[in-house]
């Protein structure tokens, strides 16, 4: 599901571009998308809009078909913004199933580690109450049958414990530098309905 919907807000995109290319087309006037060539070098009227997410410049050097690209951008606008705001609900609702997906991997991790956490001390505490009832020489040959055991499985577990918390601290890295550069890349961009006003 999660990776659909990947696919579903990749094809908003796409529907930027096809939806400018169509409109550019019925009016017979160039397009390009934010970055790209302007066209030819002639001066030309721009009429800039965001479309689905991408900033889009309509270019013409005649005022009626500019004036024609702004009425009918103005009568797209309605359903722009409504599949817009369908593509938002699915990019939160792609969002929610990763952590969600994530919080069911910590869950089980959670479970295993304290399942192997337990075992040791199980271990240790069977090993006591025999020994409060064992004479000196059934003591020793407990401690000398069973300490090994224990030994292994704190060693097992400080391994799961130095594991959870170099992931821990590699994680923390991840998203502090994934934070610094989301602020670095997001810049304002006109939305259609301020181009319009």
């Amino acid at each position: 599901l999660v990776d659909q919907l990947s696919q579903i807000t990749g094809d908003m995109e796409q529907l930027a571009s096809g939806a400018a290319q169509v409109i550019a087309r019925h009016l017979d006037v160039d397009y390009t998308l934010a970055g790209g060539s302007a066209g030819n070098g002639h001066p030309r009227l721009q009429l800039p809009v965001a479309l689905f997410g991408r900033q889009v410049i309509f270019l013409t050097a005649d005022q009626h078909k500019y004036d024609q690209a702004r009425q009918l951008l103005e009568i797209l606008l309605p359903p722009v913004r409504s599949i817009e705001a369908t593509a938002l609900r699915l990019k939160s609702a792609q969002d929610r199933l990763k952590e969600q997906e994530k919080l069911a991997a910590i869950a089980g991790t959670t479970q295993m580690l304290a399942h192997d956490v337990r075992k040791p001390f199980s271990m240790i505490e069977g090993l006591m109450k025999k020994m409060q009832t064992a004479d000196a020489p059934t003591a020793k040959a407990l401690s000398e049958q069973y300490l090994p055991d224990v030994r292994r499985s704190l060693k097992t577990v400080n391994s799961m414990i130095d594991d959870i918390m170099e992931v821990g601290r590699s994680d923390a890295s991840m998203i502090a530098g994934a934070r610094e550069n989301r602020s670095q890349e997001e810049a304002p961009s006109a939305s259609l309905a301020d181009v319009l006003r």
